[in-house]
């Protein structure tokens, strides 16, 4: 099986991938051999569609993760997200999104890149809540701020109500 991922790898990272011959050659793999793909050989094909920038194969590929009974995981809807941004579909791109957790600021990492490589389809939702946590801080920290200054005037008037009644 490291061999057949080997191949995969390699089809991958040819200029230009053809992904074609890879789906060909899982093809055969299945009904030929009856070998079963692994999830590194389908994560490889789906890396070539990224790089061939190849919509419709990704979705083939994205399909025989169900048929090999691989569910998909973080690494596999991120490569998605990847080859629909790199195809330009990027409402699909913006559908795959919304199922990748954004708790792993790596994960996040990688997404912002994608955005900055092939084009946004919306913001990356992790960056959002942290933006939304900084406006709930600011927010509190100018209330402190008012409180405090508040407290000062009070403590001023005070005081020149204690100097205005030693006057008088």
């Amino acid at each position: 099986m490291v061999a057949l991922n080997q191949v995969f790898c390699q089809i991958a990272e040819t200029e230009p991938p053809d992904v074609q011959f890879g789906l060909d050659l899982l093809q055969a793999l299945k009904d030929d051999i009856g070998i079963r793909p692994s999830r590194k050989s389908l994560d490889f094909l789906l890396s070539a569609c990224v790089n061939a920038k190849d919509q419709e194969r990704s979705f083939l590929v994205w399909k025989e993760y169900q048929t090999a009974g691989l569910p998909y995981n973080v690494l596999s809807y991120v490569r998605m997200y990847q080859a629909l941004l790199a195809s330009g579909a990027h409402k699909q791109a913006k559908i795959v999104l919304e199922n990748i957790a954004d708790d792993d600021e790596h994960v996040c990492g990688v997404l912002k890149a994608c955005q900055e490589t092939f084009g946004k389809t919306a913001p990356v939702r992790n960056k959002e809540k942290k933006k939304k946590k900084n406006c709930v801080l600011e927010a509190v920290e100018e209330a402190m701020v008012k409180s405090v200054s508040v407290e000062s005037e009070g403590k001023k008037k005070k005081k020149k109500k204690k100097k205005k009644a030693k006057v008088e």
